[in-house]
């Protein structure tokens, strides 16, 4: 089966062309080990398996542009456009693949995270603005690789579906079965997602929004006394290759986000919700490359 692979790829970009990061003096993250192996997250290329529950929204169109940093531009496109991910996935770096059988809690995570539409030097884009995840490595990884994570917790109805035939008093994963998911973070309940499976279709018929390019804004603010700036200050993009399997396209779709003492995403509630999905995939992320970087501007 052929991968997804993101039309915005650099040509000539070389999958093979990395650094060995285990040679490196420390191993590639902190905490810097004699082997690396107490890294808190292992050297690229990195692999994961899952599935996920993805809603298609659509936000207030100011709201959502106080959220979009210099120089990205509200989307002409589809302003307001929004798209949430609950998922549930387990990934691997590819050389601790046994950590999956050793240490599965190592290799299992949960997160949730919000896109919004936005535009990138004069093309349209995505850019995360809010990330929860459950494992300190997905969260150092998605700091480095430009996604906003925070610790929370994910909890989804369709981790087990494939036992459900086992019961016959478990409604079965098929047409109609309702999937869930509850994103909180610190005891605070944030969102709830639902939708009802309805048919099966190809990757190629979701929503454009699920595959319009995604842009990460990879932030590290400086420390120097009284300085207020950032040290590091990109916007790259990521490249990966991604496999579907059998897609369902839902109805009933419902999402509600609640409010917080510690969160502003109640700003990116949903006015109409424009699709919804289920999503078994596989997908590997190779790096990323630098689209723009503002300490060379």
């Amino acid at each position: 089966m052929a991968p997804i692979r993101a039309e915005y790829l650099a040509e000539g970009f070389n999958l093979k062309g990395k650094v060995d990061a285990a040679k490196l003096p420390g191993g590639y993250s902190y905490p810097l080990t004699p082997n690396g192996n107490g890294n808190v997250l292992g050297e690229p290329p990195y692999h994961f398996c899952g599935e996920e529950m993805v809603i298609v929204y659509k936000a207030d169109p100011e709201e959502v542009k106080k959220f979009l940093p210099y120089p990205l531009e509200p989307s002409i496109e589809n302003p307001g456009g929004c798209v949430i991910h609950f998922n549930s996935y387990e990934s691997v770096v590819e050389r601790d693949v046994n950590l999956l059988r050793d240490l599965p809690d190592r290799c299992l995570f949960t997160e949730a995270y919000i896109e919004v539409r936005c535009r990138f030097k004069g093309k349209e884009s995505k850019i995360y603005v809010y990330f929860w995840v459950d494992k300190d490595y997905s969260l150092l990884r998605g700091w480095i690789f430009g996604a906003p994570k925070k610790i929370g917790e994910v909890r989804t109805s369709f981790e087990k579906h494939h036992m459900n035939d086992l019961n016959p008093y478990f409604p079965k994963f098929d047409k109609g079965f309702e999937i869930g998911a509850v994103c909180s973070a610190h005891m605070e309940k944030l969102i709830f997602g639902s939708c009802k499976l309805d048919k099966r279709i190809e990757p190629s018929q979701m929503h454009k929004d699920i595959f319009i390019p995604t842009n990460n804004l990879i932030l590290f603010p400086d420390v120097q006394m009284g300085y207020k700036g950032r040290s590091v200050n990109k916007i790259a993009h990521n490249v990966m290759d991604t496999w579907y399997g059998d897609v369902w396209e839902c109805s009933d779709a419902k999402l509600d986000f609640f409010e917080s003492v510690a969160e502003e995403h109640t700003l990116l509630k949903p006015i109409e919700i424009t699709a919804s999905y289920f999503c078994p995939l596989g997908f590997t992320m190779y790096g990323h490359i630098v689209d723009y970087d503002s300490n060379k501007e």
